[in-house]
């Protein structure tokens, strides 16, 4: 469900980038024509050569017709690439905001085992969640804060629930695979 929501912010966010930068194309590309050829070519050449790429191709390399459509184009790529620096400056500076997610209550929710339909596999679900409940909040603030006690600390918390586990059902057998 993620990945779908992912691909769809990003096609969403292709197709507004495509009609901004064709909006910016089609509204700019004919200005900057105009303006670096308006003392070589006519209005109707300028138009011809906004139209079609071939026309513009036409002229030859080093002519001032072929300088002036160089520089338009390249006038107006500039703009584009400003505009998508903007963007991605804001978004990245967007995702700067949102803060450091916590992975802990993720993985906590995934290492609890699947209900069972025997009192005795709902017994273990229970206290395996109150341990897991109680070192949570811990297990975020290191998670957070980082560094190389994670190893030891994973194991203290695998303990707890263990201790846990054997005051409230007298000493059943625990395996890693429940935590």
């Amino acid at each position: 469900m993620i990945w779908a929501l992912i691909l769809l912010v990003g096609d969403v966010g292709n197709a507004v980038g495509t009609a901004l930068s064709t909006l910016l194309w089609q509204d700019l590309l004919p200005q900057r024509l105009s303006a670096r050829l308006s003392s070589t070519l006519s209005p109707a050449e300028v138009k011809a050569i906004f139209e079609s790429a071939e026309k513009a191709a036409e002229y030859p390399l080093g002519s001032a017709a072929s300088d002036g459509i160089g520089a338009a184009y390249s006038d107006v790529m500039r703009v584009l690439l400003y505009v998508a620096l903007g963007l991605a400056g804001l978004s990245f500076a967007l995702s700067l905001a949102m803060g450091p997610a916590c992975v802990a209550e993720r993985d906590d929710a995934a290492a609890a085992p699947a209900p069972a339909a025997s009192l005795e596999h709902r017994h273990e679900r229970r206290s395996v969640e109150r341990a897991l409940e109680r070192h949570s909040s811990a297990r975020c603030k290191r998670e957070r804060a980082g560094g190389e006690e994670e190893a030891r600390y994973l194991q203290w918390a695998r303990e707890a629930a263990h201790e846990s586990e054997s005051e409230s059902d007298g000493g059943s057998e625990w395996s890693q695979e429940k935590v």
